[in-house]
């Protein structure tokens, strides 16, 4: 069943976007890949220390992975706990 959208839509596309989220109870969920290609992206047209941290700290969280890639789901959701949350946190609290 679906429900019909709530009205009105005529505000910007974010606080539409906002009401959509909030009526059909969606979390957005970003792509760790995507974030870093952009980042990426800049880094290659313009370095800067900002681009450099964020693109070492992004490359850690990668490393981990790499390194549990072939673990079972049990062990790395615990390397995960364990290694990626405390950078993540630290990652989000950088930015």
């Amino acid at each position: 069943m679906t429900r019909p959208l709530p009205e009105p839509l005529d505000e910007s596309i974010s606080e539409q976007l906002d009401i959509i989220n909030t009526a059909f109870r969606v979390t957005e969920a970003a792509c760790m890949a995507h974030a870093r290609c952009k980042i990426h992206d800049v880094h290659v047209r313009h370095p800067t220390v900002v681009t450099t941290e964020a693109l070492n700290r992004i490359g850690a969280l990668y490393a981990i992975e790499s390194k549990i890639r072939s673990s079972p789901a049990e062990e790395r959701l615990t390397a995960r706990k364990a290694r990626s949350v405390p950078l993540m946190q630290s990652l989000f609290g950088w930015i």
